[in-house]
Formats: structure tokens, C-alpha cells, sequence
């Protein structure tokens, strides 16, 4: 059953996020061409043509940013629709475990995540005729990464750092997912401002999430160092992170794997406590 629901999910969930890609990508193609002519015609555009382009160009940032928080918002709401409105008197009565039907619900927000995120990729290669800006910068990065491991500033692999950062990126849209349901069934406590409720909790899981993790490497991972000496405070801070970068990375994997659990432990608790129907 629960393959059935993770499966509805994806075909049913699938027309904003495609919408917004589609939009995403056409406006691309525009934008090229004005980036184009702009480098082609940069000296002889009138004044009046350069603020219809530059605006233009600024409306392109605004909704690139605007229809991936669309998304990263219609996710979770979908899970309120299907668990605390109207709906949910007809999905809570599927043969199907409180569990399986949040992980259909995660697993299908966190894929559609992933994927407007790779849209958001494929959108500046678009924009940039193939020159994409951002390979140039993660093959500097590299470099320097390299440069840093033969000065012996690694205490670890550069393929194990690489591939935990990578692994840590992947997940963190389906623990988003866990925590904004997480933050949904604990503001079904409040019963007359539920939305409001969802909201406050999402910030509190942020600020505990935070504040977890600001210990660990404030107090756990970095020694007490003076801050007499400003430029010697942030070589000592900086020296200490690149020797246990290793560590860091993986630490910070496993953080994330923790946060996600804890976050999907109380939501189904909470789910099976009371379930609160509007």
C-alpha cells in the first residue's frame, strides 16, 4: 500500500513543479537572449532599452527565487491537506500505518525538491550559453581544496569530505520535508490558529536545530580560543576546522540524519496521538 500512496503522490504532486520548471526554462531562454544583445550591443542600446532590460533581468532573480519557495511550500501543504483538512477523513481510512503514509508524503515532497533544485542548475547553464558559471567555480573550489590537501591542512581524504557535503545536500531536502511535517502535526495544537501554530513550531525545531548544532562545533569539535587577537582568532579557528574537516563533514552528515529522525519520530507520534481533523 505504501508503494501505491508514495506513487499517487508523485502523479499527482507533479503539475506545480512542472509548471514552474517550465516557466523557469523559457524565461532562461529569454534571458540568454538579452544577456546577448546586451554583450553584443552594449554601446549603442538606448537609455530607455537598458531599464526595460535590467528590469528584466531583476524580475528573472525575483522568480527563480519566488517559484522555488512556491514549491518548497506546496509540499508541505499538500501534507496538511492530506492529514488535518477535510481530505484527511478519507486518507486516514486507507489500509495504510500512520508511518508509511508521512514517508509517501516525504519521499515524494523531497524528490520534487531535488528536482527543482537540478532545474535551478539547468537554468543558469541555459542562461549562460553553456558557460556555466558555476562549474568554473566548483572546479576553483577544487583546486584550492587540493592545494589545501598537499599543505597537509586535511585531517582526512578530499574524497571523503567531497562525498559527505554531497550526501548531506541530497538529504536535506527530504529532512526539510520531515521537519515543516514535524512543525504541521505540532501546531495542530493550537486549535483555532493551526496554520499559525505550524509556523511557530517550524522556527522552534530551526532554533533547537541550530542551537544543537552551534554547541556541538562551538564547544565539542573546536577548543576555547581567545579573542584578544582578532586575525590570530580566525587563523587558529581556521586551522583547527581545515585538521578536522573530515570529521566535520561527517559529523555534520550524521547531525542531519539525527535531526531528520527526531523530526519523523514526533510527527508520527503526534499523528497517532490525536489526529485534530478540521
Amino acid at each position: 500500500m505504501f508503494r501505491k500512496l508514495f506513487l499517487h503522490e508523485l502523479r499527482t504532486s507533479w503539475r506545480v513543479p512542472a509548471l514552474m520548471a517550465l516557466a523557469a526554462v523559457l524565461l532562461s531562454v529569454v534571458m540568454r537572449i538579452v544577456l546577448g544583445v546586451i554583450e553584443s550591443a552594449h554601446s549603442i542600446i538606448p537609455p530607455s532599452v537598458s531599464v526595460v532590460l535590467g528590469l528584466f533581468i531583476m524580475l528573472y532573480g525575483i522568480f527563480m527565487i519566488a517559484s522555488n519557495v512556491m514549491v518548497f511550500f506546496y509540499m508541505p501543504v499538500r501534507f496538511y491537506r492530506h492529514s488535518y483538512s477535510n481530505a484527511g477523513y478519507f486518507f486516514h481510512t486507507l489500509p495504510v500505518t500512520k508511518s508509511a503514509f508521512l514517508a509517501a508524503h516525504i519521499l515524494s515532497g523531497g524528490v520534487w525538491l531535488l528536482a527543482v533544485l537540478a532545474m535551478d542548475l539547468v537554468c543558469i547553464a541555459i542562461s549562460t550559453a553553456g558557460e556555466f558559471v558555476l562549474t568554473t567555480i566548483f572546479r576553483e573550489l577544487w583546486r584550492m581544496l587540493e592545494e589545501f590537501a598537499a599543505m597537509g591542512l586535511f585531517s582526512g581524504s578530499l574524497g571523503v569530505i567531497t562525498t559527505f557535503i554531497i550526501l548531506s545536500l541530497l538529504i536535506a531536502p527530504f529532512v526539510f520535508m520531515t521537519q515543516c511535517c514535524c512543525a504541521i502535526s505540532l501546531g495542530q495544537r493550537f486549535r483555532k490558529h493551526k496554520v499559525f501554530g505550524a509556523v511557530v513550531w517550524f522556527y522552534i525545531l530551526s532554533f533547537l536545530a541550530g542551537m544543537a548544532s552551534s554547541l556541538l562545533f562551538g564547544f565539542g569539535l573546536f577548543p576555547s580560543i581567545g579573542f584578544d587577537d582578532g586575525f590570530s582568532t580566525g587563523l587558529a579557528i581556521a586551522s583547527t576546522f581545515f585538521s578536522r574537516s573530515a570529521t566535520v563533514s561527517v559529523i555534520q552528515f550524521l547531525l542531519l540524519v539525527l535531526e531528520g529522525i527526531l523530526f519523523w519520530v514526533i510527527c508520527v507520534r503526534r499523528m497517532k496521538y490525536k489526529l485534530n481533523l478540521e
